[in-house]
């Protein structure tokens, strides 16, 4: 009989267990509709609420709100602050390499206006037009004719102005002529962008050298320029190129070469132009 007792509660157990669940949710189904209807019914409670909701919502939205303007500002702060560090780094480096072309090719009678090349024209199908153009002009105090040299030597000459740019036309154009001599016979030549008569055409950025009758030359020799008068358009000295062929001698009075300009048009980066001081 004990047995049968134990086994009916222990039936009767879970069934009281469900039902107290269930109380539970109806007592708290029942609290939340009473605050439901005190908010809804109860304006200074309904109102009291809102407004702290309103406070809430309005509080974290200007948070939000001001600290998106202060990155904003921030950010275009530092901007500027880069434009300006890399505007003065772009002036000290355009010094510095304007000292150094100075220093190199000015000889104490030129000044060295720094410039960019910004465009390249390379040699066409048909003729041999090599220009370049930079990024600098008349208003920068240079001048039509004035001679142009990168690092390792002459590039050309100015050839066409304007207020912020101008052309140079390159050792290698069909038009140019540069007065030259081998550096180490110290021989008279003439240096040119065309072959000449019964020569074979020059193969990529070659250039025609023709030299002075008695004069010599040989592969591996340096050419530089001869100067001009009062050294303008071109001082003397200037590093022009490395002869990289001879013509066989057929008899001729002048020895006729093939110069590989040390000047790479395709890479030009940063020029100067040579302004003779007493332009200034």
């Amino acid at each position: 009989m004990r047995r049968d007792s134990g086994a009916s509660a222990a039936a009767a157990a879970p069934g009281r267990g469900t039902r107290s669940r269930a109380r539970r949710r109806r007592i708290g189904v029942a609290v939340l509709l009473v605050i439901a209807l005190v908010v809804n019914l109860v304006p200074p409670v309904r109102d009291g609420v809102s407004s702290l909701l309103s406070r809430g919502v309005t509080s974290l939205v200007s948070s939000l709100t001001g600290r998106d303007a202060e990155v904003k500002r921030l950010t275009k702060e530092n901007l500027a602050v880069s434009e300006r560090a890399r505007s003065a780094e772009e002036r000290l480096a355009a010094v510095e390499e304007s000292a150094t072309l100075s220093e190199r090719f000015g000889g104490g009678k030129h000044d060295v206006v720094v410039g960019h090349a910004v465009a390249f024209t390379p040699a066409p199908s048909t003729g041999s037009e090599r220009k370049v153009e930079l990024d600098i002009g008349s208003r920068d105090g240079i001048s039509l004719s004035q001679a142009v040299v990168g690092d390792r030597g002459l590039v050309g000459r100015i050839t066409a102005l304007r207020a912020d740019s101008s052309t140079v036309t390159l050792l290698a154009d069909h038009s140019s002529v540069v007065g030259a001599r081998v550096e180490r016979t110290r021989s008279l030549a003439r240096l040119s962008g065309s072959a000449p008569a019964g020569v074979a055409k020059r193969s990529g950025s070659e250039v025609s050298l023709v030299v002075a009758d008695g004069g010599s030359v040989r592969i591996g020799d340096t050419v530089v320029t001869a100067g001009s008068p009062n050294g303008f358009p071109y001082p003397a000295g200037i590093p022009l190129g490395k002869v990289s062929r001879v013509e066989a001698d057929h008899g001729q009075a002048e020895r006729n070469a093939a110069v590989r300009p040390f000047v790479d048009p395709g890479a030009l980066e940063v020029v100067g132009v040579l302004v003779p001081q007493e332009n200034h």
